[in-house]
């Protein structure tokens, strides 16, 4: 990347850590939603949903829709004022926590939520920031991506950025790609995403650099190995937004972004392409302010959800046309597997993660969080804070 390019690794801090708060609200097991005029209510149902977050102390703190209640994942240790236990995810069950820790114990780790310690999988290096994680489709396997340290020891990159898989058990290691270091620019792998086949994984490749250095690239891989298909490439003044796959497995949605010259903004065009490669369909501009976070798509992979300027819209892949949801920005979304409801995290100082209907009522809301919400994937990606719905 050329010099002066705002580059990921000074996170844009948009919120800061707030002392959380265990006071929630529920709308019942069920919810009334308005239909047209003179139609009968109809009664929506409130699926079971989660939260993990970093809480102000450092630790990991987990929610549930069904206990109400804020509490610590045990064995995960205090880090105050430091996001050192994260990337966090959940399994596809909602049953386990991959995450990684930065300090101390380093590693990849996974625990069963309420049931025991963390188990790691895999050691990583210390201050080893920038790894991203992902469960397979079938929970049995994650894919994580860990970045080379930047080491002015060595006048370079000491370790390597590599892009691995390794069974839940910890057995099964394999390394699918790496990527050199080159002078005076430091690779990243991140936004790392399953196929929902399991048979491939997308990630992003880019670099911190004030040198001269390739622009960001969109790659996906066979999750036995392989050579790596390019998807899409950006200019180095350029960025790429995580990637996500349609359900159906055959396109690929991703963000073609321009950075603001601070580096606290990202104005994302949301851009859908062939997961073979392919023409590229440009859906939604980003005029204002998007973040670089993942769309998220309905089951039947007709609908991307994304969140830009103080709105969340609903976008039809096939026509582009697009409405208005909410009346506020999304960061973080899932869509429930019926495709009726999605969690989503308010980009706010101290949001209240919440879930609503497609038509945009909101009919549940958990806790006040502590919550980061920065432009690039540095500590594991941008915000700290992961979603579960049933």
């Amino acid at each position: 990347m050329t010099a002066g390019r705002p580059r990921f690794a000074a996170v844009a801090v948009l919120a800061l850590l707030a002392s959380s708060s265990a006071a929630s609200s529920r709308i019942g097991p069920t919810a009334r939603a308005s239909g047209a005029p003179g139609a009968s209510a109809t009664r929506t149902r409130v699926p079971l949903w989660k939260i993990v977050y970093t809480r102000a102390d450092g630790r990991l703190g987990v929610w549930m829709s069904n206990q109400r209640r804020l509490f610590a994942l045990e064995g995960v240790p205090a880090d105050p004022g430091s996001i050192g236990n994260w990337p966090a995810a959940w399994s596809p069950d909602g049953k386990d926590i991959a995450f990684a820790r930065a300090k101390g114990q380093t590693g990849i780790y996974v625990v069963r939520v309420g049931h025991g310690r963390p188990r790691r999988l895999f050691t990583t290096d210390q201050e080893a920031y920038g790894v991203a994680l992902a469960w397979s489709p079938d929970g049995r396997t994650l894919a994580f991506s860990v970045d080379c340290v930047d080491d002015p020891s060595v006048t370079g990159c000491r370790g390597v950025t590599a892009l691995y898989t390794i069974h839940r058990d910890g057995t099964g290691l394999r390394q699918l790609t790496s990527v050199p270091a080159q002078a005076l620019s430091i690779p990243q792998i991140w936004g790392d995403a399953w196929s929902p086949d399991g048979r491939r994984i997308a990630y992003i490749v880019t670099y911190t650099s004030t040198g001269n250095a390739p622009g960001d690239a969109l790659y996906t891989i066979s999750a036995a190995g392989g050579r790596p298909r390019l998807i899409a490439r950006e200019t180095p003044d350029r960025a790429l937004a995580a990637p996500s796959w349609a359900p159906n497995g055959r396109l690929i949605a991703y963000g073609a972004c321009h950075i603001t010259r601070l580096g606290s903004h990202a104005l994302c065009d949301l851009v859908v392409r062939p997961s073979s490669g392919g023409k590229p369909r440009v859906l939604l501009r980003g005029f204002v302010e998007t973040g670089l976070w993942r769309a998220a798509w309905t089951p039947d992979s007709r609908t991307l959800l994304r969140g830009q300027g103080l709105a969340l819209y609903a976008i039809n892949v096939q026509s582009g046309r697009r409405r208005t949801v909410l009346r506020h920005f999304a960061a973080a979304i899932a869509v429930a597997g019926d495709g009726r409801t999605f969690a989503f995290i308010p980009d706010a100082a101290a949001p209240s993660p919440s879930l609503a209907t497609l038509s945009g009522r909101v009919i549940d809301k958990g806790p006040r969080i502590p919550f980061y919400s920065g432009v690039g994937p540095t500590n594991g990606g941008p915000g700290t804070a992961s979603l579960w719905i049933d």
